[in-house]
């Protein structure tokens, strides 16, 4: 089934799987993309300061993040979509109550912790799903999903901030959950692939039940198990003092050695073994060099484009933008996003790029993005500094899962994913005190902003040096063809003398 040309992995239902999930995650990730338009509307509306206006929002990329072990953990458990359709409809139900918030509190419950968590559902279901569904056209497939989810910033950043004109905060927290609901439909048609199994599928072999006092084959111990309870049902229906007249000798042989389902028994052992081992297995990677490359690489990453959709509006009006012109500036960003995924999946499939290479371009872009907003004066600096997180975001964050497949394998995909996101999710709460130290207490953001550009550049040294590492470890000689060119040279040594 796995190679059906309709219905197997890279077929035409993988597609349409890729259309589902897109529209999933469009949804369901409204809120991210208007995160800084309900910063700056938790300001106003509650006359709080920077630190504690930011919680909400921070706990809410920092839960979506932190739950990942969980579920990632109820993916193998149940299955990925039992999670993606129960987190799918809270996420819109838990953003359209914050309407009756009385304080940030409320917030911190609602938007942070229940949204967080359940949008943090939804992305690692969808995330796990496609990768499943998905070989050779892996990076092209997440490209395309992410591309899809972040076109809504190039209209709804301006939807959102009409809302709160009109509505205020609360009203535009109403209306934004009603959108986001329509991602428990897509939800629905959403699910694993039949040649994916979570538990281990004991092979079949011949067991000898004693019926009859003769030894009959069954090729299934659960077949002999239900042959058992039909006789037992059987016999209980002739009474407890007769026999039955058709089989006398059934009843003694029963008495003399009565069956039991020991052989499911055993198989439930082993699936239980085989799914521990397989966790296990999976837990040993947690202490790979290369698992904590990735995760803080990432982690870095989100921590920079979330900062960026966070803090931009407030950042624009330290630079004189009102913040009805400021959303224009999220369009460079959409723009450069788009385009960048599109084709930074289509030339790493094919060979043009490699995933190593666009990381390290997408550091680099990631410093410059955040040195011009740090130096802007104006709207043109701002822009400018927006295009380049635009081009970063679009190399690096459709990779994630993509390149923990390339250094650990799809079958580890669901655990793995899930830590790296519980490690983002640890840095992103580190994020309130400092916006509170730079913006609430210095009166600007950018030490936060250097902050953000120098981890960037740590990272741009330190996917160089994979880079070149990977291209010594490629080039250098093996010992089988250094032996061989020994010995041809000796040969030809002793053919010239």
């Amino acid at each position: 089934l796995k190679k059906h040309p309709t219905h197997g992995i890279d077929s035409p239902r993988s597609w349409v799987v890729l259309a589902f999930c897109c529209l999933v995650l469009f949804m369901s990730q409204l809120s991210i993309r208007v995160a800084g338009i309900l910063y700056y509307g938790i300001i106003e509306t509650f006359s709080s300061s920077r630190q504690e206006a930011s919680w909400p929002i921070t706990l809410l990329v920092s839960l979506f993040n932190l739950a990942g072990p969980l579920m990632g953990f109820l993916c193998r458990r149940f299955s990925c979509r039992a999670v993606l359709v129960t987190c799918s409809l809270f996420t819109g139900l838990s953003v359209a109550v914050c309407f009756l918030a009385p304080n940030v509190l409320f917030l911190n419950v609602f938007l942070g912790v229940i949204h967080g968590t359940c949008l943090c559902g939804t992305f690692v279901g969808v995330n796990v799903v496609l990768a499943q569904h998905f070989d050779k056209r892996r990076t092209t497939a997440f490209s395309l999903l992410f591309t899809v989810s972040n076109l809504s910033l190039f209209f709804f950043p301006y939807v959102v901030e009409s809302f709160r004109s009109y509505y205020g905060c609360r009203g535009a927290f109403l209306l934004l959950g009603g959108f986001m609901l329509n991602a428990f439909p897509g939800s629905l048609a959403l699910r694993s692939p039949a040649w994916i199994s979570l538990h281990a599928s004991p092979p079949p072999r011949a067991v000898a039940s004693v019926v009859d006092g003769a030894a009959t084959d069954q090729k299934n111990g659960h077949q002999s198990f239900s042959c058992l309870v039909e006789s037992g049902q059987d016999n209980s229906k002739t009474g407890n003092n007769q026999e039955p007249k058709s089989s006398p000798q059934r009843h003694d042989s029963a008495e003399r050695e009565p069956l039991k389902p020991s052989v499911d028994d055993d198989y439930e052992d082993l699936n239980i073994e085989t799914g521990m081992l397989n966790i296990l297995d999976s837990l040993k990677n947690f202490a790979a060099p290369l698992f904590w490359m990735d995760s803080l690489s990432f982690s870095i990453s989100i921590f920079s484009m979330t900062t960026f959709l966070l803090v931009l509006i407030d950042v624009s009006t330290e630079r004189g933008v009102t913040p009805a012109e400021a959303v224009y500036i999220f369009l460079p960003f959409a723009i450069a996003d788009v385009l960048t995924r599109t084709l930074s999946g289509s030339a790493i499939d094919s060979g043009i790029l490699s995933m190593d290479s666009a990381m390290l371009i997408g550091c680099i872009t990631e410093v410059l993005a955040f040195q011009c907003m740090a130096w802007s004066e104006g709207y043109a600096g701002l822009m400018i500094g927006s295009l380049f997180e635009g081009v970063s975001n679009g190399l690096k964050l459709a990779l994630q899962a993509p390149v923990l497949v390339k250094d650990f394998g799809v079958e580890h995909l669901p655990l793995l994913f899930g830590g790296m996101a519980f490690l983002t999710g640890l840095f992103l709460l580190t994020r309130p005190p400092l916006i509170g130290y730079y913006r609430d207490h210095q009166g600007k953001y950018d030490g936060l902003l250097h902050i953000i550009a120098t981890f960037n550049i740590i990272l741009s040294v330190a996917w160089l040096a994979r880079i070149m590492l990977e291209r010594y470890r490629r080039n250098k000689p093996t010992e089988p063809a250094v032996l061989h060119n020994i010995q041809s040279n000796h040969k030809n040594h002793t053919n010239e003398k």
